[in-house]
């Protein structure tokens, strides 16, 4: 049995679904949204069972560890039952400590997961750090932006000086909402003002690109599309800045042999069998490293290139 972790309506999860049907692949699929009512593990013989209880319904699914045979862990963080869900403001402190008992809890699950089970992910990863990614990425002879992290505004105005452009973005990958309509962080922006008073920011320079490069990897296979993001002035700092009516070009993409064996080290590095990388391509040919997602999207690299990833995500599923 395949154990699934990911989000309510997420596209390529639904996809690999398919093609587990296809296989005739038994899975049991956990969702965000849905509850999970008792955790009960014994680390002596790494039983670890699950019941969950789905919104709306009132059946319970029990989900043991000894029955799965591979998992993927997708998205989504989750619900453990909370009896202290209630409690007014002289409970806050002993509310959040709870919580954070539960996470752990959770974390360990998936823990245990990644060192018994063949699997494609693990939650632990979601908090890993761009910059600490950047340095090993170096560790290991990728060239990277040169990045300056800094709360020092005498440095910002500085490294402004050096640079002949420069971009900043978020120091993680969340993005934090303000309202219903707002949130912060997320996408790249070219920055030149004079500063004067900073919270931690990172800079970087703005790269000279030729193209840049999405890549999924998969358990030591790379499928890379290139992404001519350069030839609308919409796309030109960030992709993402997406152009819906003349989208860019995303050809598929041969990697250098000596691009891949570096990327297949620090992905083992980082302990990730699993991940978007992204990458740009320069005008004077140099290979330059951005960062790795863990669970970035890939249908912009399994469709327009034929890689067909959710079902190669599938297959390796099945074939415990």
């Amino acid at each position: 049995m395949v154990l699934i972790f990911s989000n309510n309506n997420e596209y390529t999860t639904d996809e690999a679904i398919n093609w587990l049907f296809y296989g005739t692949i038994s899975f049991v699929r956990m969702n965000e949204n849905d509850f999970i009512q008792h955790v009960s593990m014994e680390l002596a013989t790494n039983k670890c069972n699950i019941v969950l209880k789905k919104q709306k319904q009132d059946n319970l699914r029990l989900v043991n560890l000894e029955d799965i045979q591979t998992y993927w862990y997708r998205r989504g963080g989750y619900n453990l039952v909370s009896y202290t869900s209630n409690v007014n403001e002289t409970g806050v402190g002993i509310d959040n400590y709870l919580k954070k008992e539960t996470s752990s809890m959770l974390k360990t699950i998936h823990f245990v997961l990644s060192k018994t089970k063949q699997g494609i992910g693990n939650i632990i990863h979601n908090e890993i750090n761009k910059v600490n990614t950047l340095f090993w990425a170096k560790f290991f002879n990728l060239n990277v932006p040169t990045t300056l992290l800094t709360n020092n505004p005498e440095d910002a105005n500085l490294f402004l000086k050096q640079q002949t452009a420069v971009i900043t973005k978020a120091i993680t990958d969340a993005s934090v909402p303000i309202n219903v309509v707002m949130a912060i962080g997320g996408k790249t922006t070219v920055f030149s003002e004079n500063v004067t008073v900073l919270n931690p920011a990172l800079f970087q320079e703005k790269l000279d690109k030729a193209y840049e490069l999405r890549i999924f990897y998969l358990n030591g296979q790379f499928y890379a599309s290139a992404i001519f993001s350069q030839l609308d002035e919409q796309t030109t700092t960030d992709f993402r800045n997406y152009n819906r009516i003349r989208s860019n070009r995303t050809p598929p993409y041969k990697l250098p042999a000596v691009v891949k064996e570096k990327l297949h080290q620090l992905m083992q590095k980082l302990d990730m069998n699993s991940g978007s990388i992204d990458m740009v391509v320069t005008k004077d040919k140099r290979y330059v490293f951005l960062e790795v997602n863990p669970i970035g999207q890939f249908k912009q690299v399994s469709y327009p290139c034929n890689y067909y990833l959710e079902k190669e995500v599938a297959k390796y599923l099945s074939n415990a």
